[in-house]
């Protein structure tokens, strides 16, 4: 009877234990992905004032190229490199914040309660450049398709872009126009051979990319940085982002140096 309860007493001690190693595993694991959620949260915060600006950015040149006859200025050869470089420069920087904010950090973004909203934006700005299904000029030919930059070409795009100070950041224009040439324009070539004054402000690439863009500056722009909104609560700033410059269908007007920005 005696070595019977002492066998019992072992295993019960054994089934104990490996009950509380387990155990720990678990809540080790669990606490590991919450620090890991936090750590990823607080760059967020880190980097949310420059992604901002790099939206903004962009989206005021997208709306500039739908509504203002921006690419007018191709034709005018004192500007046209300015204004080809200047528009690839801001799809550049928005990449490059991109993979600053999450390149190594993908995941917890996409997972993370407090990232998810700007990890879902973020993620369907890239789908949307890399659709071939959007702006064909041929239909059945997917080989039509205008203004797409593949998710590689974002990415590589992003990594030139980087530079790993303390803290990282990205190349200035000045930087970015003199290697152009020899590094960006592989990956921006196809991109930038169909920045058209004609075709471009009737892009539906560009006025979907203008509305996803209007959703991320929202999602990101908790302190209310750029954004204003009227009595009524519609957004009124920034004006790109305003619901009557989202409409799927832009009309080009005449050039306005006050809204070429």
């Amino acid at each position: 009877c005696a070595v019977s309860d002492a066998l019992v007493s072992a295993v019960v001690a054994g089934v104990v234990s490996v009950i509380v190693t387990f155990g720990k595993i678990a809540w080790d694991s669990r606490q590991k992905k919450q620090d890991r959620r936090v750590l990823a949260r607080e760059k967020l915060d880190r980097y949310r004032e420059p992604l901002l600006a790099a939206a903004d950015a962009l989206g005021t040149r997208v709306n500039n190229v739908r509504r203002h006859n921006f690419l007018y200025y191709l034709d005018v050869p004192e500007r046209r490199r300015t204004a080809s470089l200047g528009t690839l420069f801001r799809f550049a920087q928005l990449f490059g914040w991109i993979e600053i904010l999450y390149g190594t950090y993908r995941l917890r973004f996409e997972h993370g309660a407090s990232t998810k909203s700007v990890a879902d934006a973020i993620r369907e700005i890239g789908w949307l450049l890399a659709d071939d299904r959007v702006d064909r000029t041929d239909e059945p030919d997917a080989t039509t398709t205008r203004l797409m930059i593949w998710r590689e070409e974002q990415r590589a795009i992003g990594e030139l872009m980087r530079i790993d100070s303390d803290p990282p950041r990205c190349l200035s224009f000045d930087s970015f126009t003199r290697r152009y040439d020899e590094r960006f324009a592989p990956w921006f070539g196809t991109f930038a051979a169909h920045l058209d004054p004609i075709l471009t402000p009737r892009s539906q690439r560009l006025a979907q990319l203008q509305r996803l863009l209007a959703g991320l500056v929202q999602e990101l722009d908790v302190d209310r940085i750029v954004i204003r909104c009227g009595a009524d609560g519609s957004l009124t700033e920034p004006r790109w982002a305003a619901p009557s410059m989202l409409e799927e269908t832009a009309i080009a007007g005449s050039t306005d140096p006050g809204t070429n920005r």
